[in-house]
């Protein structure tokens, strides 16, 4: 007897192919959906953690801006920043100092009238300019501190005492000879920038000798330090500088300013804007200029993709609690802001992960900033496919610490 032999018909594999493909196509949509919401959490973290390290820096910086500035400069005379083309605004605006004859006091005869006028006009911790980029939304924050540039000199302060004694190592890391330098004599209530019986006030750490306070008028240079610095008597023995260093001084031969300085600002970049990034955003910078020739030497991308950049700076004009809020310190100078100034703001619009064509964002005007604190609205439609993206704003208060 032969056993029978059961197979599948035609028609039984044609529903089985057809439920298999509907199956595969529905896990599939599945898969696809879930991969692109995996690929947006993914960018938005990046954002998200982009944003904590990037603003980290910028918060250090406001917060240290002031330190090792001279309060007085004891006649003396520094260049800060020239225009540089990669930004579209004035960078000198943000100048303290004229553009002159670098660590020389007084000034030759020939010295421009400005080099002159600007000798009593010592650098402010901080200067702005309002609304000059990103479709007039944006502004610029420029701080000046010793340590604003980040390398290997600034970080390394010191004492200058009697004789030429320097306390070498005082600020944890030894300092190399060519690093460049700038010392303060703090007596008083002054912070007044030193210089030599040259008149320079610019030095390396290894050549301190002609800076160092002398006892007796007929040392060295002391004469000259007794003549400008009358806290400094014979019989004192024990008056203390403090020195600071500015820069490693390498290719550098002597410091243009008395300080470093670090601009933040939003443009957009000629070339290589992140891929992700809307059209009409541009990247949050921090340009440190040099101390050769005063233009950007260091570009850090701080944030891509932003929208805009806020800055409003809070005053206590009479020392009694009740705060002043402005986006104008043009007018104030760096005694003004030692006194007044309590707190930095900064209002940051940017991006957050990539573009979701299933996304729509709400608004087509965003307010930037807090009520009473001059905020600015933004139109969102100058972004192209605004609608299609995640915006994210920034708040960042700090109270700058150095300041006094």
């Amino acid at each position: 007897m032969m056993k029978r032999e059961d197979g599948f018909t035609l028609v039984e594999l044609m529903i089985t192919m057809a439920v298999l493909a509907f199956s595969l196509a529905a896990a599939s949509t599945v898969f696809t959906a879930l991969l692109s919401q995996f690929k947006q959490q993914t960018k938005i973290a990046e954002t998200s953690i982009e944003g904590i390290v990037g603003l980290e820096i910028m918060r250090q910086d406001i917060e240290g801006a002031g330190y090792g500035l001279p309060w007085n400069l004891g006649g003396s005379i520094y260049r800060e920043a020239v225009d540089d083309g990669n930004t579209p605004w004035a960078d000198t605006t943000m100048n303290d100092g004229p553009s002159g004859n670098p660590g020389r006091v007084p000034p030759p005869p020939s010295s421009n009238p400005q080099d002159i006028a600007g000798a009593s006009n010592p650098p402010a911790a901080f200067r702005s300019m309002k609304q000059v980029s990103m479709n007039g939304y944006s502004d610029v924050l420029s701080v000046k501190s010793v340590v604003v540039a980040q390398n290997s000199a600034s970080q390394k302060w010191t004492q200058l005492a009697l004789g030429n004694l320097k306390k070498n190592g005082l600020s944890g890391d030894s300092f190399s000879n060519p690093d460049l330098v700038t010392i303060i004599y703090t007596g008083g209530t002054t912070h007044l920038l030193v210089h030599n019986g040259a008149s320079n006030w610019s030095t390396t750490y290894a050549n301190t000798a002609s800076f160092a306070p002398g006892p007796s008028p007929a040392v060295g240079a002391a004469a000259d330090l007794v003549m400008n610095y009358p806290e400094i008597s014979a019989s004192n023995t024990l008056i203390v500088f403090i020195v600071y260093g500015v820069d490693p001084g390498t290719g550098v031969a002597s410091l243009r300013m008395p300080f470093n300085r670090a601009d933040f600002y939003v443009r957009v970049p000629a070339a290589n804007l992140p891929k992700q990034c809307a059209a009409g955003t541009g990247v949050l910078y921090k340009g440190t200029f040099s101390q050769s020739n005063g233009t950007i030497v260091n570009e850090l991308p701080i944030l891509d993709c932003v929208v805009a950049m806020r800055v409003i700076f809070t005053l206590d004009l009479y020392g009694n609690g009740a705060y002043t809020y402005t986006d104008d310190i043009s007018g104030l100078t760096a005694a003004d802001i030692r006194a007044w100034l309590k707190e930095v703001r900064v209002y940051i619009l940017a991006q957050e992960g990539q573009k979701d064509p299933n996304y729509t964002y709400p608004n087509s005007t965003v307010t930037l900033g807090e009520t009473g604190m001059l905020p600015v609205n933004i139109d969102m439609t100058t972004i192209t496919n605004y609608q299609n993206y995640r915006w994210k704003p920034y708040t960042l208060i700090v109270r700058p610490t150095n300041l006094r």
